[in-house]
């Protein structure tokens, strides 16, 4: 009778202790997943913040040239051969920013930081062009963030664009400032990231288009909308959203 006593008394010992065991091994994995979860949201936002600056720091040259094509009498090809040097040059040091060119007010290409003087070129049916010369109700666009754009004719690398306009005091378009923006600098930035197999990111518009992703090809989903409502005006901040899919087992 004893050692049955015994033995319930071990097997009872046993089976707390393969519980406390159970226990401790369920705390350790979800102070672990915890950790992960809080690492990749803050590598997570630190990337949002690095994509705004990026996009902010092309915007900023979209300003500049819009300063300089307002002063622009366009009588003077050697003043508009100092704005091409200069757009050049801006254009160099960013690496996100694979080339700045304007058009005039019907879409036509006015400079380009490639070359100069600029082939001549019809670019009204451009996304970019559309957003800002299609205009005719409601306030006009501050920042235009448009669609992804494969490498094809005319476009040696994968870019989306972003583009604002010069106006005159009554509202009539003057010209267009375009930015393009190299896909690949975030795809890159992403890969590099260092999350390992199974996590996914890419960038989207808030109208939910894909500028941007790693790895190709990952079938990530948008993030919802929140903010502000179709047609209201929105910065580069606000309108460029990073989606973030922690990798699998988190």
């Amino acid at each position: 009778m004893q050692r049955a006593h015994l033995v319930a008394a071990f097997l009872t010992f046993a089976a707390l202790c393969v519980g406390v065991s159970a226990l401790s091994v369920s705390r350790d994995r979800h102070v672990t997943l915890e950790q992960a979860r809080r690492e990749f949201a803050a590598t997570a936002h630190l990337l949002d913040e690095h994509a705004s600056r990026a996009i902010e720091a092309g915007d900023a040259q979209l300003r500049m040239l819009l300063d300089a094509l307002e002063r622009w009498d366009r009588r003077d090809p050697a003043e508009g051969r100092r704005i091409q040097a200069a757009m050049h040059s801006r254009a160099e040091r960013l690496p996100q920013v694979g080339g700045v060119w304007a058009l005039d007010a019907q879409g036509r290409l006015l400079l380009d930081s490639a070359e100069h003087p600029p082939p001549p070129r019809d670019l009204s049916e451009r996304d970019y062009a559309q957003a800002h010369l299609g205009v005719t109700q409601g306030p006009p666009p501050a920042l235009h963030v448009g669609s992804y754009l494969p490498a094809g004719p005319g476009i040696s690398q994968g870019r989306f664009t972003i583009s604002r306009a010069l106006r005159d005091e009554e509202g009539t378009l003057q010209a267009i400032a375009v930015a393009g923006i190299r896909n690949t600098y975030f795809s890159q930035m992403y890969g590099e990231a260092g999350w390992g197999e199974g996590a996914r990111l890419a960038l989207f518009t808030s109208a939910k288009e894909k500028l941007a992703e790693w790895p190709p090809d990952s079938a990530v989903e948008p993030p919802p909308p929140p903010g502000p409502s179709p047609g209201t005006r929105r910065t580069a901040r606000q309108s460029l959203r990073a989606r973030r899919s922690p990798p699998r087992g988190c």
